[in-house]
């Protein structure tokens, strides 16, 4: 540590003095209200903000001890254990933050997102979720950093900085969603770029205050000073402001057509079950008046089976549509139709059996069961009219949010460009000439201006690129990553040396993250493709594709104990690669879900379905399995009955393989129990035995 004399310190500034002190004990205080109510279940304290979630035990203690290190910073010149208070506190939030990080890249459970209630709460510990956002833990460790920085186990030329730059990006990090949150108030919920609720507002302001006590501290040290010009100043954090509103007004872009799309997967499947629903309405009907006509018994053996399926799906509408009032009044008005109806018709069918065909005539020309199925097409139409008519809104959503981020990134991008480009101009005309010659002055404003053209360039063709892009959602997602992942990394090539090691490892993450969302468009486009793509069938050797499949997937793959077990396959009629993508998909997941066996069984083979028939291709494995009460959801797009943070994926692989199949003429199914292994099936358009 280093230690300055008495003489040599600059004096404290009392009022911006006082305000670390202030910002500090409101934090403070906000934390220990927070654990307060976890410690004696007052609901109330938990929150703070009435109508709020619960903030977690762990970020209340951490609040309470990083207010109460600001709360002794100030004083730290009139005694040296006041030093060693801070830098004690400090490392206990970076301890803490470090700790809720390991639980989550670990995906494991240590008891450190509930410690400071483990004796108080136990009951009720058990039956919440406690897993802290990894945002927020990175930000403690942003603040515990500057702490101990504040604290002189830093170097003196490095402290100020150090402290100045933490600071202020957990000023940052607090001040964005704030900013997005106000603006949804104002302007309307598309303008919450962060997607922030009123659950976050406590902590938002409470890193505001704490980055901005920090920072106050610095400055009535008299160790904050700043060499920019003041509009140099203001350009650059305005431009530094701007780059972060569109990286963000990108991610909500993100968030809210992925939304979307799971609302119009919901009404395409409300559209499908009506459909379903007419159809078995109509082959009802139909039956009853075929059965008058001939009179043949087998015609109407399973009315009972096909009217209690009818009603099974008017039931699972009914499920899907809960919470559309009108949708609702719809199926009210259905339900005694399709009673009466169903009770006329057996009345028709009773009569034909019993006295003869010409009386069942002369009841069908009353035109009873004719009107009753007119009102009942006419409620289903009227159904089916409600689903397009939301459809239609949803993608009014869609196409609104395309216009307002397609506007906001090309702005941005060329604002922020132009802002940069200005202040590093006015830099090396200005503090840089000191250093400098001339000539490197020149060599940098050329560096520059072909950077500029070089940005331009790429602009230019990004834009043309964005014509051409249609309206569907999995394309319009392309474009808000690009320039997330490539603007990243021109931060990184162009200031990496300037930035602290975590500003580039966010920056790196960041581009982690858009790698991993553009795998997902690339599995949206080729599940969109699917349907459009000529299908080329002949026949194909299977054991010969499942071998070239599992080289493709890296087997057998070093350090993995997998038993494969491939028995005689007959041969597909179908796509080559399409089908070599089906065997792809089911081996690529049983080798994932089997990871944490040891031996890994995974079995290839075929069967006869009832002994005869068509062929049944199975992939068998022991891995982790899934709960059958959930398989309807299994080859949906984005469905996953495994969290991320267990197996990798993007949830479209399944949905691919339906697609692939059904195109085929095929089926797919699968059969489980949960941690005893999956079993999935399909079958193939003309695969009868020979």
């Amino acid at each position: 540590m280093d230690r300055t004399p008495p003489s040599a310190t600059p004096a404290i500034t009392p009022p911006v003095r006082f305000a670390t002190f202030v910002t500090g004990a409101i934090v403070a205080v906000a934390g220990l209200t927070i654990l307060t109510g976890w410690w004696f279940h007052i609901d109330p304290f938990k929150s703070i903000v009435s109508g709020a979630a619960p903030i977690k035990p762990n970020v209340g203690a951490a609040f309470f001890l990083c207010g109460a290190a600001l709360v002794f910073l100030p004083f730290r010149r009139f005694a040296t254990w006041v030093g060693g208070v801070v830098t004690t506190l400090g490392l206990v939030v970076l301890i803490l933050g470090l700790a809720t990080l390991l639980e989550f890249f670990l995906n494991a459970d240590f008891g450190f997102d509930r410690w400071p209630v483990f004796s108080r709460s136990a009951s009720l510990v058990a039956t919440t979720a406690w897993r802290t956002h990894p945002v927020t833990a990175l930000t403690f460790l942003l603040m515990a950093g500057a702490l101990v920085a504040h604290a002189k186990l830093v170097p003196l030329s490095g402290r100020a900085p150090l402290v100045a730059g933490l600071s202020s990006a957990v000023v940052l990090i607090g001040l964005l969603p704030l900013v997005g949150w106000l603006m949804e108030i104002l302007a309307g919920p598309q303008w919450n770029f962060l997607g922030m609720s009123k659950s976050g507002l406590v902590a938002a302001l409470s890193f505001i205050f704490l980055g901005a006590g920090s920072l106050a501290a610095l400055y009535a040290e008299q160790r904050l000073h700043w060499a920019l010009g003041r509009w140099t100043t203001v350009a650059f954090a305005f431009s530094i402001l701007l780059t972060a509103i569109t990286i963000a007004g990108a991610f909500n872009f993100t968030r809210r057509m992925l939304e979307t799309q799971e609302w119009v997967n919901h009404r395409n499947g409300v559209l499908q079950r009506v459909q379903e629903c007419v159809t078995d309405a109509a082959d009802l009907a139909s039956s009853e008046r075929v059965y008058v006509i001939t009179g043949e018994e087998r015609l109407v053996r399973d009315r009972a089976q096909q009217s209690d399926a009818l009603r099974k799906k008017i039931a699972e509408v009914r499920q899907l549509t809960a919470d559309n009032p009108n949708q609702t009044r719809n199926l009210d008005q259905l339900k005694p139709l399709i009673a009466q109806n169903l009770g006329w018709q057996e009345q028709v069918i009773a009569a034909r059996r019993e006295q003869g065909p010409s009386i069942a005539a002369a009841m069908i020309a009353t035109g009873r069961g004719i009107e009753l199925s007119e009102q009942i097409l006419k409620t289903f139409q009227q159904m089916q009219a409600e689903e397009y008519r939301l459809l239609g809104k949803d993608r009014q959503t869609v196409q609104a949010a395309a216009v307002e981020t397609f506007s906001l990134l090309p702005i941005g991008v060329f604002i922020s460009v132009s802002v940069l480009s200005v202040c590093v101009f006015f830099l090396n005309s200005g503090v840089w000439r000191q250093t400098q010659s001339e000539e490197e002055i020149r060599q940098l404003n050329q560096d520059l201006e072909q950077r500029v053209a070089r940005r331009t360039v790429e602009l230019e063709a990004a834009n043309k690129e964005l014509e051409a892009f249609s309206y569907s959602v999995s394309h319009d997602l392309r474009a808000p990553l690009r320039a997330v992942d490539g603007f990243s990394q021109a931060v990184v090539e162009d200031y990496g040396p300037q930035l602290p090691e975590e500003a580039r490892h966010y920056l790196e993450t960041i581009r982690d993250g858009a790698r991993r969302m553009g795998a997902l468009i690339d599995d949206l486009l080729t599940f969109s493709r699917l349907s459009r793509l000529p299908l080329s069938r002949r026949s194909i050797s299977t054991e010969a594709m499942v071998h070239d499949a599992l080289n493709e997937l890296g087997f057998p793959r070093e350090g993995r104990q997998v038993e494969m077990r491939i028995a005689d396959l007959p041969p597909s009629l179908g796509d080559s690669a399409l089908l070599k993508q089906v065997w792809l998909n089911l081996l690529s997941n049983a080798l994932k879900y089997t990871g944490p066996r040891n031996p890994a069984i995974i079995e290839v083979g075929c069967t006869r379905k009832n002994g005869q028939g068509e062929n049944v291709f199975l992939v068998r494995d022991n891995g982790t399995g899934f709960d059958m009460r959930y398989a309807d959801k299994l080859f949906g797009v984005f469905q996953r009955l495994h969290r991320a943070e267990e197996f990798e994926g993007t949830g479209v692989g399944l949905a691919i393989v339906q697609r692939i199949v059904h195109r085929h003429g095929g089926r797919v199914w699968a059969e489980a129990a949960l941690d005893q292994g999956a079993t999935f099936y399909f079958t193939l358009e003309g695969e009868h035995k020979a």
